[in-house]
Formats: structure tokens, C-alpha cells, sequence
């Protein structure tokens, strides 16, 4: 299978828009306490975030319908939905864990969140087409695509380490050994996420842009829809 430009640009430009969104829902109901600089930063001090290890539970168990070769159509759907989602979780983790290291005060911290001229870590768009362009022909197996998820998990854990070692040394700093790590566990998620994406659409035979995902809120709240109907609304 062979994807267009415009597919290929769609599908990094849309990734994006799923990141960013998230990032803004996050400050309502349930996630409201994401907010808060100080909140935040207690968490990693104290080593008590919840998400963190709710995510990599969670992603591990996703990781395991991989070792299934014969899936019926609904059952994969399911399978890459569910992975993609928790792919994005860990990336808007990382950038949320970014800016507590980063801010130098509360108001710095929402800027950073929720306006993303920002520097944020890895760069999505250009990152993923540079990704998209060297997979877009190779079909990936399920064997890689656990592989891969695997080697984002352990660099999660290499990374939320680091900053646990380091809290609040790193606090304020652009720079620091906590965000050099948190930069390599995003760019590892990325390329799951995009193994993930060429993976269903072998499968299923559908376009990147059309592989049904979950939408950018909480798993508890989120519909399916898919990256073109995303895009679409906001363009």
C-alpha cells in the first residue's frame, strides 16, 4: 500500500491537532487538577502520579492482543484503536511532564500547555512525516509493533526514573537530563504510534487518515471517530 503527500500530511498535521486538543479538555471535570504547577510538580516529587502507572498497565495488556495473528474485523479495529489511544496518552503525559520541569511559574506552565508555539519536545509534524516516508511501504508485522510498544514502555520507565532522581533539581530549567529523556521516550511513542497506523492500515485496508481512533478526551468519555473527521472540523 502507497499513501499520497497529502495523506501523509494530513495524518502528521492531524496527530498534532489529537495532542493539542487533548491538552485543552484536560483543563475540565475530572483532569482539572492538571492545571496547577505546583500540583503537578508534587506529584513527580512524591512519585504518586496515577496516570503513569495506570497507562503502562494498561498499554501492556493493549500490547498482548499482538501476539494474535487472525483477528476478526472488529476485534482488530479494536486492538489498533486501543494502542493508538494509549500511544497518545504517554505522549501528552511526556509534554505535560515537560512543561511541570520547564515552567518557571504558573502562568508560564498554562502558556505552555496550551499555546504550542511553544519549543515542546519533539517536533510532531515534521517527526512523523520524516517517519511516515521511511515505513510507508514496508508492512508492518504484529511481532514489530509489540517490539516496538515494548521499547516505548522501557524508556518510560528509564525516563519517569530520571526525573524521580532529579526532582526538583530539573524545576525551571529549558535544559536538564530530565527533559533530554523525556524528548527520547516522545520520539519512541511516535514511532509506535506510526507502526501502529501502517499496521491497521494493511490490515484493514484503509487510508491513514481513516483508521478509526478514540477522540482526544479521557478513554471514559471519548467516541470513535478518525483523523480526517478531526481534521476536518478545525479546518
Amino acid at each position: 500500500m502507497t499513501y499520497s503527500e497529502s495523506s501523509l500530511l494530513l495524518t502528521s498535521e492531524a496527530i498534532q491537532l489529537w495532542l493539542e486538543q487533548e491538552a485543552a479538555n484536560s483543563t475540565f471535570d475530572r483532569n482539572s487538577y492538571l492545571d496547577n504547577l505546583e500540583d503537578g510538580r508534587r506529584t513527580l516529587v512524591e512519585r504518586n502520579d496515577p496516570k503513569i502507572g495506570n497507562h503502562a498497565t494498561r498499554m501492556s495488556l493493549w500490547l498482548d492482543a499482538y501476539d494474535y495473528d487472525s483477528l476478526s474485523a472488529e476485534d482488530s479495529v479494536q486492538r489498533s484503536r486501543n494502542v493508538a489511544f494509549g500511544a497518545r496518552m504517554f505522549l501528552s503525559g511526556d509534554y505535560r511532564k515537560q512543561r511541570y520541569l520547564q515552567a518557571v511559574d504558573q502562568e508560564d506552565y498554562l502558556d505552555r500547555k496550551l499555546n504550542w508555539h511553544h519549543p515542546n519536545g519533539v517536533q510532531v509534524v515534521p517527526f512523523i512525516k520524516r517517519c511516515l516516508a521511511l515505513d510507508k511501504l514496508t508492512r508492518v508485522t504484529n511481532q514489530a509493533v509489540k517490539i516496538s510498544g515494548l521499547a516505548a514502555l522501557k524508556t518510560a520507565e528509564d525516563s519517569i526514573q530520571t526525573i524521580y532522581e532529579r526532582t526538583p533539581l530539573d524545576f525551571g530549567k529549558g535544559s536538564s537530563e530530565s527533559v533530554k529523556g523525556i524528548r527520547q521516550e516522545q520520539a519512541n511513542w511516535l514511532k509506535f504510534l506510526i507502526k501502529v497506523l501502517i499496521h491497521a492500515s494493511f490490515g484493514l485496508n484503509l487510508a491513514l487518515e481513516d483508521i478509526p481512533i478514540f477522540e482526544p478526551k479521557s478513554i471514559s468519555d471519548a467516541r470513535q471517530t478518525t483523523l480526517k473527521e478531526l481534521f476536518s472540523k478545525v479546518s
